[in-house]
């Protein structure tokens, strides 16, 4: 940071090697008696063979040098002096010139002029020194003028900087995470960079024994996938019955619909919320297709034809669709605007569920008919491994952490969780008849199994690996969702057209 001095002399810098008064000095202050000597500059130290107050390292290109520490604590102006300057206050020594710094004789000299004195050289005295002449009454009056002006400036900057501080702590939620701000190059005013996520808000305990609130009825004749949208506000339903997809308000459960070309099974969402991407295929196993709903509009804007039989889709970071295609055994990978199909990936018969590690490297599939767990590099596509597990896995979920994959053991009415990196088993949990699906709580604490065959909802507690709860749930439950804010979930139930929706958190 820089301090002015009368009408911009800086304080403590090494001194210019070019008499005053010659191109790029300022002219000496008014009624002053000329240029101060050197036990009267503010704040300096008398010098040695003619330098003034404590001398600096020299700059290069017009550059001053280094100032003592502490001596520069306020700004010449709003932005402080030109070029950068360290915490301590001092200026580093430089390597070229710096554009940042004014041209002579608007400002401070950018010439090879600030250079040390020669040894011998003359310190102005007090009295007026040969060396810093005095200037013309006319150079004094502009000189005066200036200083007005320079000081009506500051006082009008700081103003306005004053209200707009005062203005924006009444406005800013004291909650609110702080912004980052950073200068651009070549220039002294910062400019504001993305503000963390202040829609972001802290993570829920997931209770160990969910609560049932309430049955949402009448959604269809037997219905299969659901999702929720970001906003928490809609939940989506596959139907299988009445080939429609189901639209509820959560708020007040009003239940609307709309059919799709074929039998809908699962289902996933854009990341954004504004694209439901459907499954689909008939009990022969034909029709074979994924829909692509605008959930704004509530309308259908494509079908694409996929493999025979599509399971539940999963949707990347960067917005690709995956789709395990049950019957071909392998995942196509669709683009999410476009739906044009970029990639397959060949498994193991036959993949029914995919989900991803957080940070987008890795994704699992649980490989039914195999009883097998794939490991895909997203980046490449390529299979890194395939490793046995429990019988027929039906359904997979990673961990909100990345270190654990969750699967259920469909005949076996097992659930086994691995290690994502070693792929080591680390439990086995002994759950309800028919386990179909499993997601896992926001904070990671808790897995939520729906048992098929039982007509419950089993709930692990991954941290002490116990089996924590067994919840009464509709007749066949299907698929288990859980709300963005990891305060609801809602399993649909396939023989009673409904949904159970249960309190997973407090909030």
């Amino acid at each position: 940071m820089g301090e002015s001095g009368l009408a911009g002399t800086p304080r403590t810098w090494g001194g210019p090697a070019a008499a005053p008064g010659t191109t790029g000095w300022p002219d000496a202050p008014a009624g002053q008696g000329g240029w101060p000597g050197a036990n009267q500059w503010p704040g300096g130290q008398q010098g040695v063979a003619g330098q003034r107050g404590v001398a600096g390292q020299q700059g290069v290109a017009g550059q001053p040098g280094t100032a003592a520490a502490g001596e520069w604590s306020t700004a010449a102006a709003t932005g402080g002096w030109p070029g950068t300057a360290t915490e301590q206050g001092g200026w580093q020594q430089g390597a070229g010139a710096n554009t940042a710094w004014p041209t002579s004789p608007a400002g401070w000299p950018a010439s090879p002029s600030w250079q040390q004195p020669p040894p011998g050289g003359s310190t102005p005295s007090t009295g007026g020194d040969p060396a810093y002449p005095r200037n013309s009454p006319p150079g004094r009056r502009r000189l005066r003028v200036a200083g007005i002006l320079c000081l009506a400036l500051l006082l009008a900057a700081g103003a306005y900087l004053g209200i707009r501080y005062t203005s924006g702590r009444g406005k800013t939620d004291p909650g609110a995470a702080p912004t980052v701000t950073q200068t651009q190059p070549g220039s002294q005013q910062p400019t504001q960079s993305a503000t963390p996520d202040e829609s972001a808000a802290p993570v829920p305990v997931s209770l160990a024994v969910p609560v049932v609130v309430d049955t949402i009825e009448s959604v269809g004749r037997e219905p299969e996938g659901v999702v929720v949208s970001p906003d928490n506000r809609t939940v989506y339903v596959a139907d299988q019955g009445a080939k429609a997809v189901f639209f509820i308000d959560a708020a007040d459960q009003k239940v609307s619909s709309l059919a799709v070309p074929n039998t809908p099974r699962f289902m996933a969402l854009s990341s954004d919320g504004s694209r439901l991407y459907v499954s689909m295929f008939e009990d022969d196993f034909s029709a074979n297709a994924m829909a692509v709903i605008d959930t704004a509009k509530r309308s259908v804007i494509t079908s694409v034809k996929t493999g025979p039989r599509p399971f539940e889709p999963a949707v990347t970071q960067d917005g690709r669709v995956w789709l395990p295609i049950h019957n071909g055994a392998r995942v196509e990978i669709y683009d999410g605007q476009s739906l044009r199909k970029l990639s397959q990936i060949s498994v193991p018969p036959n993949p029914h569920w995919i989900d991803f590690t957080p940070d987008g490297t890795r994704a699992f599939t649980s490989d039914h008919e195999s009883s097998r767990m794939s490991v895909i590099d997203t980046k490449t596509l390529k299979v890194l491994t395939n490793i046995a597990v429990g019988r027929s896995p039906h359904s997979i979920a990673v961990t909100p952490d990345g270190k654990t994959v969750v699967l259920t053991n469909y005949d076996v009415n097992t659930v086994e969780t691995y290690d994502t990196k070693t792929l080591k088993l680390t439990k086995r949990y002994q759950v309800g008849k028919l386990p179909q699906a499993v997601l896992v709580s926001a904070d990671g604490v808790h897995a939520y199994v729906v048992n098929e065959g039982s007509d419950t909802l089993s709930v692990l507690n991954l941290k002490d690996r116990k089996v924590a709860a067994t919840i009464r749930v509709g007749d066949s439950p299907r698929v288990v969702a859980l709300s963005p804010d990891g305060l609801r979930l809602y399993v649909t139930a396939g023989r009673d057209g409904a949904v159970t929706v249960l309190k997973a958190a407090e909030g």
